[in-house]
């Protein structure tokens, strides 16, 4: 599974109103859904988060759909009435089963926090995050589930 936050999200409701942020919403909804297989699902998680279920796909699989993610987002330049959609960015965190838990909750969580921590590292302005660093986001997410997967 993966799980997606849209940075800069608040920025465009800020700046353009909730109606824009709403679009924006819909818009890289269409591009997850365009960027997915048939099996795949495609749903809102949160606010400005995105969980994708990926059935029998690997690590490499779900990373290679966040890269045909990224590559469109910036390319998908007008969300309509020519507010733009490029200022957004993706962070995500990936989970595997059974690698990651035999739990649903528990992948998600292990996804979540791996979310979390690309996001932390892109605001200190490191290149990039690991999508899969199981030794940190594993105890921590083990810890907050009482050690269960």
């Amino acid at each position: 599974m993966l799980v997606l936050d849209l940075n800069g999200l608040k920025a465009l409701n800020d700046t353009h109103g909730h109606l824009a942020g709403d679009t924006a919403l819909r818009a890289v909804a269409g591009l997850l859904r365009d960027c997915t297989r048939e099996s795949d699902t495609v749903a809102r998680y949160g606010g400005d988060e995105f969980a994708v279920i990926l059935p029998s796909a690997t690590e490499e699989d779900a990373n290679q759909l966040l890269l045909r993610l990224r590559k469109r987002l910036p390319a998908h330049r007008a969300i309509g009435n020519g507010v733009p959609l490029a200022p957004l960015a993706v962070s995500a965190g990936v989970a595997a089963y059974p690698g990651d838990g035999l739990r649903a909750a528990a992948l998600v969580a292990v996804a979540d926090e791996r979310m979390y921590a690309q996001k932390r590292a892109t605001k200190r302005n490191e290149s990039t995050a690991p999508l899969n660093d199981r030794s940190q986001a594993r105890r921590r997410i083990m810890d907050r589930l009482g050690g269960g997967h």
